[in-house]
């Protein structure tokens, strides 16, 4: 399974602020589209605030993706013997799907 490549960008959804979303775009060689919609789960807890922290998030998935393969690499190299810490990003890599 492949995702949608970044960049992705968060942003608020600003013309139906009752809607209470904030959106995910990828923007690059597919166009600008939405692929992920943050909302707020409980009217009580969160809030605006809250939504566009968990879009920030999801938006900075393919980035964050890439830095733990990177900082794998690095690891496997730098500290082989580091068993531990490798497996731990390889499970989160490989959760990604990647």
């Amino acid at each position: 399974m492949t995702h949608t490549p970044g960049p992705w960008a968060a942003l608020v959804d600003e013309q139906v602020p009752e809607r209470g979303a904030c959106y995910i775009h990828a923007a690059g060689q597919y166009g600008d589209e939405v692929i992920a919609e943050a909302y707020r789960v409980d009217a009580d807890e969160g809030g605006i605030e809250q939504r566009e922290a968990n879009a920030r998030l999801i938006a900075a998935a393919p980035d964050l993706l890439e830095a733990a393969r990177i900082g794998l690499r690095a690891l496997r190299e730098e500290a082989p013997g580091n068993l531990s810490d490798i497996a731990e990003i390889e499970r989160a890599i490989a959760k990604a799907g990647g």
